[in-house]
């Protein structure tokens, strides 16, 4: 099974400080009364960036530990690392 989902960045801007968030979506295109749409569905919440990088790091010594909704999704190692990677570069 071919897993979809990539990294998003989310800022928020708060009494004029940023924050960022990252999270794992979906999006699926469909057409309706010939118009065509997006649903979005977030599949996970990573947090902050440095929570994210360090849970990343944590599932990556230790697959065991990865949450079962994302192995359910067939997620594995490779796909863990291509996170970390992605988020490192935003």
């Amino acid at each position: 099974m071919k897993q979809v989902g990539y990294i998003i960045r989310h800022l928020k801007i708060k009494n004029g400080k940023e924050y960022e968030y990252f999270y794992l979506r979906r999006s699926d295109r469909f057409k309706t009364s010939g118009e065509s749409k997006e649903k979005r569905t977030y599949l996970y919440s990573f947090g902050n960036r440095k929570k994210a990088l360090a849970q990343l790091d944590s599932w990556e010594n230790d697959l065991g530990i990865i949450p079962k909704e994302l192995t359910e999704l067939g997620y594995s190692l490779e796909d863990v690392k291509k996170w970390k990677q992605e988020i490192e570069s935003k």
